[in-house]
């Protein structure tokens, strides 16, 4: 990134023209990695197989990566409905057709979204690969599993939610993430 870019997004990066002028050490509350995404700062490699999404982050939606399956469909209404009884928005990629490949639209819900679930049970490689992209675009990523041993060597130092998929686990598990949800979207506006 040049001097010159830099200058052009200073009132992105809350820099005030003075900063330029001289030496001194400065915290910002800003998140550089989105700012130079979303001007386009700097060169990459075109992409190939998908397009990060433009649009803002929205504070108050939560989206759950999980396998396209019956059995896990009363884990995402529990945990949805104890979020959205708080104002949150919760989506998977089934709740929407916007484009015609669905790739397109997980991206554009992982770019988008305050925080993500995911959840490893079963050890489904889509949710493994979301969970990794989530995880490079510097994302609020929750982990959750039914068994421990559905998380594997490089995700084990990462905190995760284990469960059982009862109703009372169900319950406990959809007030642990509402307060893992909560605690990271304090300082999202």
């Amino acid at each position: 990134v040049t001097n010159s870019e830099i200058y052009e997004l200073a009132s992105d990066l809350h820099m005030d023209r003075l900063e330029f002028h001289r030496n001194h050490w400065a915290i910002k509350d800003v998140d550089l990695f989105y700012v130079l995404h979303r001007k386009k700062v700097g060169k990459r490699d075109a992409r190939t197989v998908f397009q990060l999404s433009d649009k803002p982050v929205e504070p108050k939606l939560v989206s759950f990566m999980m396998p396209f399956s019956g059995a896990f469909t009363s884990v995402y209404q529990d945990v949805k409905a104890a979020l959205e009884a708080d104002g949150y928005q919760c989506k998977r990629a089934d709740d929407m057709w916007v484009h015609a490949h669905i790739m397109t639209d997980i991206i554009e819900l992982l770019c988008t979204s305050a925080v993500i679930v995911c959840d490893l049970s079963g050890k489904n490689p889509n949710v493994f690969y979301e969970a990794g992209i989530a995880h490079t675009l510097g994302k609020e990523v929750v982990l959750i599993t039914q068994s421990h041993d559905d998380v594997p060597f490089d995700l084990k130092p990462i905190r995760y939610l284990h469960y059982h998929d009862n109703g009372e686990g169900r319950d406990k598990l959809a007030k642990e993430i509402h307060a893992r949800v909560q605690a990271v979207t304090r300082h999202i506006a």
